[in-house]
């Protein structure tokens, strides 16, 4: 099922299959093996996709190298709900121009290629995508040729070219001499575009993990999700200005990290959280009519990471509601306008 989803989503962003005097790209299936070591099953499908893609970038946004998808884009590649694909995505992004040695991806929005206006999320691949592409060509690689010594010795047949895949040029792994005695095959390894060294998990983590570490890393992973996706709210909200700084993350970390575990916090998802957020970045007094006058006094220039410790869980709750109330106020306006037409259409005839 795996394997056909991500080929599917291979097919869907790719019109243009590469040629023989190309070289050899890992693909989509190639690459989750590798995203699937190191993240949960729906980030790694997420990833694994988008840097297939990567590969073929052919734009640039603000002079570097880029692509841009929707969320709709990653929806209809996995077969996966458009919102929960973005999510994912985002769990493996940082904003454009910020120090993180994990993301696979570094994120700015601006106007399509060839575009004055409009937005869009591009990305841009980062060191860490490009090992892990690195790593899936090595596997690719590793694999087949270990797939030929297979087949060369049970039975000593002449092994075609290339086995693993229509899109991948042509290697000689084996030179087969012909005669009347039995054939005697002579495998020649080649070395060219990967090392003959076994591949290194690039998470730098062993097999088996304790049970203190493993409870240490989920608290290291929930501490960085609200200043990273608060990070891109500000963003989105074009007010850079207002990201947290590291150092203040780490002065309130305790109450960053009992927020970020609570029981309202862990079960929303990324994008609801976000949006959360979002609205907490654009526009403060929206919510803080709700807060006392020391707090829009001490905040009347933007959120601080002072004040989200102490009071991000209320802010969270409001935030929400004030959406909830948006939203139902947009419907009730859309069904107004709807009955209204439905009046005078009415009343014509």
């Amino acid at each position: 099922m795996a394997a056909t989803t991500l080929a599917a989503a291979v097919n869907y962003s790719n019109k243009e299959a590469p040629s023989m005097n190309k070289p050899i790209k890992p693909s989509a299936d190639d690459i989750f093996r590798i995203c699937r070591k190191k993240y949960p099953e729906g980030v790694a499908r997420v990833a694994s996709v988008v840097l297939y893609w990567a590969q073929f970038a052919s734009h640039h946004f603000h002079g570097k190298l880029g692509f841009y998808k929707t969320d709709a884009d990653l929806g209809d590649a996995i077969g996966r709900h458009g919102k929960t694909a973005g999510a994912n995505l985002l769990k493996v992004c940082t904003p454009f121009g910020q120090n993180n040695a994990t993301a696979l991806f570094e994120v700015r929005y601006g106007p399509k290629a060839g575009q004055d206006s409009g937005r869009c999320r591009w990305l841009f691949l980062t060191l860490q995508g490009e090992q892990i592409i690195k790593a899936a060509l090595e596997d690719r690689l590793a694999r087949e040729d270990a797939k030929r010594g297979r087949r060369a010795r049970r039975g000593g047949l002449h092994e075609p070219d290339s086995v693993a895949s229509d899109d991948a040029p042509t290697r000689q792994s084996a030179s087969v001499v012909f005669g009347n005695r039995r054939p005697q095959i002579s495998p020649t390894l080649s070395t060219e575009h990967f090392s003959i060294t076994p591949s290194v998990n690039l998470s730098g983590r062993r097999r088996e993990i304790s049970v203190e570490d493993r409870q240490e890393e989920d608290k290291a992973e929930a501490l960085k999700r609200i200043p990273g996706l608060w990070e891109i709210a500000c963003e989105r909200c074009g007010r850079e200005d207002l990201v947290w700084r590291s150092s203040h993350v780490k002065q309130f970390a305790d109450q960053f990290l009992e927020i970020a575990l609570s029981r309202n916090v862990r079960r929303m998802s990324d994008e609801e959280l976000l949006d959360r957020l979002t609205l907490l970045c654009g526009n403060l007094q929206r919510v803080d009519r709700e807060m006392s006058e020391a707090f829009s006094s001490h905040n009347k220039s933007g959120l601080t990471a002072q004040s989200f410790s102490k009071y991000g869980d209320k802010l969270l709750v409001l935030a929400g509601d004030k959406l909830e109330w948006e939203k139902k106020e947009k419907e009730r306006a859309a069904r107004q306008k709807l009955e209204f037409e439905k009046f005078l259409a009415s009343s014509k005839t």
